[in-house]
């Protein structure tokens, strides 16, 4: 799909890789998770056939970059029917792809859910209200499954203060949801400032999410895009959790 970049930022209906693909910046940062969770299946799995949930999939990059080296059974949720669209025209000829128009709680909170080796829910999260984002790492705890990989931003401390600053500087307008006050109180961590969080970047605090995960699961904490970063500086933040 050609980028346009006068397409306006977050409408997912008009064009919705824009954010990623703006240029190579956004792209190696938003690149770098898929290759923790590759590193870590190599290491795990083999040449096991693996049955995949991506929640949250959007145009299902994962299964693009996934079934080029692993032998996958995939299936797909996103609630926007023109991103579910875009994915069928794209993946519907193989015959080891699903996707499923629906949303995330209302699709675990389903009957008749299969077993999986993976979940993987990369950036959806933030976009998601915390009583939803709770009660989809709940639900997940009653399905049967080897491991979850979740990725979230950092919008807290000195990394929001850089990534929304080094928006700025480029042209990039993820900052834009931002005012310049709210970028500080939030590199200051004082969330009480701003608007509480809902299904946006604006005061999502990953330390809830860490909080939940780690009184339901094993978990392993990476700093992404590179693992020696401290979490106070790490641009998002890679989980691989296990029961």
């Amino acid at each position: 799909m050609k980028l346009n970049p006068k397409e306006s930022y977050y409408k997912l209906e008009k064009n919705c890789e824009y954010i990623t693909q703006y240029n190579f910046i956004t792209k190696f940062l938003h690149k770098n998770k898929y290759q923790i969770l590759i590193n870590h299946i190599n290491k795990k799995f083999k040449k096991k056939k693996l049955n995949i949930l991506d929640l949250g999939c959007g145009t299902c990059n994962c299964f693009k970059i996934l079934n080029e080296k692993f032998l996958i059974n995939y299936t797909g949720i996103e609630n926007e029917t023109r991103i579910v669209n875009l994915a069928k025209e794209r993946y519907d000829n193989f015959n080891n792809f699903n996707i499923i128009n629906c949303d995330n709680e209302k699709f675990l909170t389903g009957k008749n859910i299969n077993n999986y080796d993976l979940i993987i829910c990369f950036d959806t999260l933030e976009h998601m209200n915390l009583n939803s984002a709770m009660i989809v790492l709940k639900s997940l705890k009653k399905i049967n499954f080897k491991f979850l990989y979740i990725n979230i931003p950092n919008e807290l401390g000195p990394s929001i203060l850089i990534k929304n600053f080094g928006s700025m500087i480029m042209g990039y307008q993820r900052h834009k949801e931002y005012s310049l006050l709210e970028t500080i109180y939030a590199s200051f961590f004082l969330l009480n400032k701003i608007p509480i969080h809902n299904k946006n970047h604006k005061g999502f605090d990953w330390r809830k999410i860490r909080r939940q995960l780690c009184a339901l699961y094993d978990i392993k904490v990476h700093s992404n895009p590179f693992k020696f970063l401290p979490s106070l500086i790490s641009p998002s933040i890679f989980f691989i959790c296990k029961k």
